[in-house]
């Protein structure tokens, strides 16, 4: 990122990205920028002569946009994530600081923003997410109370400057199969310590040795920290056990109520998503009551930790956006009986594997994938479920009590379609005995 000095107040800029709204293109317009949009379509784009920065959207991996950042370069022109660029530009933004929350982490982003989402609306207040895929600079111009912005590891420092009231981080682990980096890690200590209300997971090692960073550095901003968790008790913060959330201060445990009637929120991962959203919606007034109306009536998201429906015992669930290590352990440990279909089975630990009744490995879409013993291994993830169903089948006549889980979590990256050849070949098979869930 170049220096905000070098940064156009004003101009034309070069923006290769999601599409922006209207409301975003005219909040742009009024503060002076005019965009030229670059197409991804084209092999052969150029920066336009005239443009006074290169703006690039997270969340597009193209060729073009390595060539153009070259040609940038070339010309000692700024380049900047649309991400930083929002911190740049956010006098344009309709919600105060105090309003804006940033969620960080490896795994849980997508359901904690959901959850956040319904909890902030079952109080009558509303918000607006963006992330990479949509666009960051399409918060421009939304009028809205509050403002979620979901950003990958890597992409924190360049959230910074906008300043956040509130930041959540999870699973800090690892991005895109490699450990999360030092600046990534020194960019979300900041943006626990600036916030004014900060939640940070307890349930991996990665944001345990953050909490410990932080205690090295401030014993104050320790505090000031509120842990969470889906597992365990905690002395202070919030933590969910067996379906019911918990709240801990001064050393007084508040039980804030029961969400098992929800069909979505299963597993410790998803009781630490539970909580780290409950945490940041009661610092914005929303009500006890209204925590567990929105943790029981969320429905879910749709490839993660999806529960397509059953067959007889055996429950089908989708975690295709399952992309690293840490949130296919959680998926898995979360299932009982469970019949693992997946890419990352070298990297899973003994104690994982060792609780899975059957393994089936799903070859990479490019054909590759790295040697696992023991391990059947499949060209898809069709032929893979349809393995997977005859080896539940074949314990259910063995144990007629089991409870066979035949979960898709890939653990890598690049396996949507993969995830949706498995989701038909479930359907495929509840339909044919009649069960297939509305």
């Amino acid at each position: 990122m170049q220096e905000t000095a070098n940064i156009p107040a004003s101009g034309q800029i070069a923006y290769f990205g999601p599409p922006l709204t209207h409301a975003a293109s005219r909040v742009l317009d009024e503060r002076g920028f005019d965009v030229a949009m670059i197409s991804p379509d084209s092999p052969e784009a150029e920066l336009p002569q005239g443009a006074g920065a290169f703006i690039y959207g997270l969340g597009v991996e193209h060729p073009v946009r390595a060539s153009l950042q070259r040609q940038a370069v070339e010309r000692d022109m700024p380049v900047l994530s649309d991400l930083a660029f929002l911190g740049h530009v956010q006098q344009g933004l309709a919600v105060d600081r105090a309003r804006r929350t940033v969620i960080t982490g490896s795994a849980g982003k997508a359901v904690t923003s959901a959850l956040l989402l319904r909890l902030l609306a079952q109080g009558g207040q509303d918000a607006v997410e963006v992330d990479k895929g949509r666009g960051f600079l399409n918060a421009l111009g939304a009028l809205t109370e509050h403002l979620i912005l979901r950003a990958e590891p890597s992409a924190v420092r360049d959230a910074l400057t906008l300043g956040a009231g509130a930041a959540i981080v999870l699973n800090l682990t690892e991005e895109r199969g490699a450990q999360v980096g030092d600046k990534a890690r020194e960019a979300a200590i900041e943006l626990l310590t600036t916030a004014q209300v900060a939640v940070l997971g307890t349930d991996d090692i990665g944001c345990q040795s953050l909490l410990m960073a932080v205690r090295r550095q401030s014993a104050s901003s320790a505090r000031d920290i509120v842990a969470v968790s889906g597992g365990a008790t905690l002395s202070d913060g919030w933590f969910a056990l067996e379906r019911n959330l918990y709240a801990v201060r001064g050393g007084r445990t508040r039980r804030i109520g029961s969400y098992s009637d929800s069909g979505s929120l299963l597993g410790d991962h998803m009781g630490q998503d539970a909580a780290a959203a409950a945490a940041v919606a009661a610092h914005f007034g929303i009500n006890d009551d209204q925590i567990i109306a929105a943790l029981t009536s969320f429905r879910g998201l749709d490839g993660r930790f999806d529960c397509i429906g059953t067959e007889g015992r055996i429950v089908f669930v989708d975690d295709r956006e399952a992309s690293c290590q840490s949130s296919t352990e959680a998926a898995i440990t979360a299932c009982p009986d469970v019949f693992w279909i997946g890419h990352r089975h070298g990297d899973l630990s003994k104690r994982v594997k060792g609780g899975m009744r059957g393994s089936f490995f799903v070859t990479h879409p490019d054909g590759s994938g790295p040697p696992v013993d023991g391990v059947v291994t499949f060209k898809d993830a069709e032929a893979a479920t349809e393995a997977a169903i005859r080896a539940a089948n074949d314990l259910l006549r063995r144990e007629p009590t089991a409870a066979p889980v035949l979960l898709y979590s890939p653990g890598a990256e690049g396996f949507s379609r993969q995830g949706e050849l498995f989701k038909l070949r479930a359907l495929k098979e509840m339909a044919e005995q009649g069960r297939a869930h509305a």
